[in-house]
């Protein structure tokens, strides 16, 4: 037995070094996919924000009108038109994503993100082209549009699919790394408006975020392009997405019908993350137009948002584990209600640096909460097998019935009432139907509660 005890302990060692080290390469693995997906998306979002952050040198430039509130509302709604394409995004790369896996669908996301930025960097602009020059830009936009309608929900299941245990922090990570875009992006704006003159950004400085995008996309390509599919998919495609028994007519009717009331549903769980991010994007164009704050001001609130998100996002993820998705998407849908007002109209009787930065970090963080724990809401809605599609589609519908248009809508709301608050109206609507549809789909919905 003495003889025998070196050896046994040698390959307990060994069997224990070789658990260790598959672990070790687990991990590596993991972290190698997770940052391929939020790479790709912090890539994907810096292109979207850059046209929001540039928007009055685009107007200037696509759009000149007499009436500058004319011009900017023609290039905001050039901004929500080509959110008419991510429905059309979502169900064509949502689809590829369930039947080809979500890594592929990411890799073709970023394909055409790249196109839509390079595009609009070289666009000849209307003095040179005349009106074919915003029709070509509201195509170049339709191609982002299109990227982005398949991109949320890939980049949701394939995090989501890191780990059911944590789906929410995974998931939370897509919104960090939107977070990140935002903060990428208004630190371009912020150095070009301090090296560049107000003429040079307008005349040509503006098309500097989109040449950078574009450089940057090829990166996001071959990132993905080497990253793993998830073991849930595999698990699933390995049996064939379409093997379930054959169904009755009337059975699989009404699984499609059950299907498509989720997704109406996911879409109104969606609608106030939407609105309150995009009024987190318009923010410092309301704090240059309203409040006369000077741009790297308005820039710095910016940054601050997408700093907040980015840290914000990963920590409701962890409580949304802890507390169960969507218990915390009501409590923070309930926060969107009670808190956007006032905090936005101290902002507004401030009206100095310090207001809009407390009132910015305040409306960040509620949006923080709420956006954290959505996409493992949304992932939880939805089996494994349509899981890619059904989030596309409940994010995208949300994004083309009201979210897309919010910044065009505050915009309208201020022009027609004269009240500098009443873009929070639109927030305040947007977080009470959100609010009525997650406690609807605590009903409803197809939602895994093992773990709660």
């Amino acid at each position: 037995m003495s003889a025998e005890y070196p050896q046994s302990r040698f390959e307990t060692n060994e069997l224990v070094h070789a658990a260790s080290l598959r672990s070790m390469i687990s991990r590596s693995r993991r972290n190698r996919n997770i940052a391929a997906a939020i790479i790709g998306n912090t890539l994907e979002w810096y292109d979207i924000l850059a046209y929001a952050y540039f928007v009055k040198a685009i107007a200037a430039n696509f759009f000149p009108a007499a009436n500058g509130a004319t011009s900017l509302l023609l290039a905001y709604g050039t901004f929500g038109l080509s959110f008419v394409a991510r429905p059309l995004g979502a169900l064509v790369i949502g689809r590829i994503a369930d039947r080809r896996g979500r890594r592929t669908a990411l890799v073709y996301a970023s394909v055409l993100m790249f196109i839509g930025t390079l595009a609009i960097a070289v666009l000849p602009t209307h003095d040179t082209i005349g009106i074919a020059a915003p029709i070509l830009l509201l195509a170049a936009r339709l191609v982002q549009g299109f990227s982005v309608g398949g991109e949320f929900g890939s980049a949701a299941a394939y995090l989501a699919e890191q780990s059911i245990n944590r789906r929410a922090f995974y998931s939370s990570l897509q919104f960090a790394s939107q977070g990140m875009g935002m903060i990428t992006a208004a630190l371009v704006g912020l150095a070009l408006a301090a090296v560049l003159s107000g003429d040079e950004l307008t005349a040509w400085g503006w098309r500097i975020p989109f040449l950078i995008g574009a450089a940057l996309g090829p990166v996001a390509y071959l990132i993905r392009r080497n990253a793993d599919e998830t073991e849930e998919f595999l698990a699933v495609d390995a049996h064939g997405v379409d093997s379930a028994p054959a169904e009755a007519g009337a059975d699989v009717r009404s699984s499609r019908a059950r299907f498509v009331a989720i997704c109406a549903l996911g879409a109104g769980v969606v609608l106030a993350c939407n609105v309150t991010l995009y009024f987190l994007v318009y923010i410092p164009t309301f704090a240059q137009t309203a409040l006369g704050a000077d741009p790297a001001i308005a820039y710095t609130s910016a940054i601050l948002s997408g700093s907040t998100l980015l840290f914000g996002a990963p920590v409701a993820g962890l409580l949304a584990d802890r507390f169960g998705a969507q218990r915390h998407g009501i409590v923070a849908a309930l926060l969107i209600i009670v808190t956007t007002y006032p905090l936005f109209v101290a902002m507004i009787a401030g009206a100095n640096v310090g207001a809009i930065l407390i009132g910015q970090f305040g409306l960040a963080i509620v949006a923080s909460l709420y956006v954290g724990a959505l996409p493992a809401i949304l992932a939880e809605m939805f089996e494994t097998r349509n899981r890619s599609l059904g989030v596309s589609i409940s994010y995208n519908l949300a994004v083309m019935t009201g979210g897309g248009f919010a910044q065009m809508i505050f915009v309208a709301l201020i022009s027609a009432t004269g009240n500098n608050a009443s873009p929070t109206y639109y927030v305040i609507a947007s977080g009470a139907i959100s609010l009525g549809s997650l406690l609807l789909c605590r009903r409803f919905a197809r939602v895994d509660r093992t773990r709660y």
